[in-house]
């Protein structure tokens, strides 16, 4: 016959387990660090005890580590159009809440369009998503216009309300190159 589980003596208060299927839960109080428990499984024939599980609790992270990837045309000509493609990734572990994407144009380039829920700020150009999942990507594109002979230097920057342990690789630069 199936057994009836339960919680063996000494199991913390704020634990439970499923009589049925023998199924542990519990909402862990702050501060905790670890506990112990012990479940009991009971039938006709006898009652078996499984444990101590000895558990240790850890805070899940809230880091995300965002990371931009610029790719744009090497060279453009005076009138001539390419279009910039911003890649955002998150290398997790946790999601990125709040990410604000931007690129930033340079004199010499001017923007003709940008993808879906761009906003544009003078000569920066910026997108936002409530959210971006540990290991996931999003991309933004935005066509410019040379309007003058030169190198222009593109930057983009993506960030977000998630702590970042490596902010450094926030950042991507292109150089353009704009012949007459």
């Amino acid at each position: 016959p199936a057994p009836a589980y339960a919680l063996a003596s000494g199991a913390p208060s704020w634990l439970s387990v499923n009589a049925a299927t023998g199924t542990v839960s519990g909402t862990v109080p702050a501060g905790t660090t670890s506990f112990s428990y012990s479940v009991t499984a009971t039938n006709p024939a006898g009652t078996a005890t499984a444990g101590p599980f000895t558990v240790t609790v850890t805070a899940a992270s809230v880091k995300a580590d965002l990371a931009a990837g610029l790719s744009c045309p090497g060279a453009l000509t005076v009138g001539g159009t390419g279009t910039c493609t911003l890649t955002v990734t998150n290398h997790g572990p946790a999601a990125a809440k709040t990410v604000i994407a931007a690129v930033a144009l340079p004199t010499g380039l001017s923007e003709t369009s940008c993808s879906s829920g761009c906003v544009q700020h003078g000569n920066v150009v910026t997108w936002s998503q409530s959210l971006l999942a540990a290991g996931a990507s999003a991309q933004y594109t935005i066509t410019v216009k040379a309007t003058r002979a030169g190198k222009a230097l593109v930057g983009a920057v993506a960030v977000s309300a998630s702590p970042d342990p490596s902010p450094l690789n926030n950042i991507a630069l292109q150089i353009i190159t704009i012949s007459k």
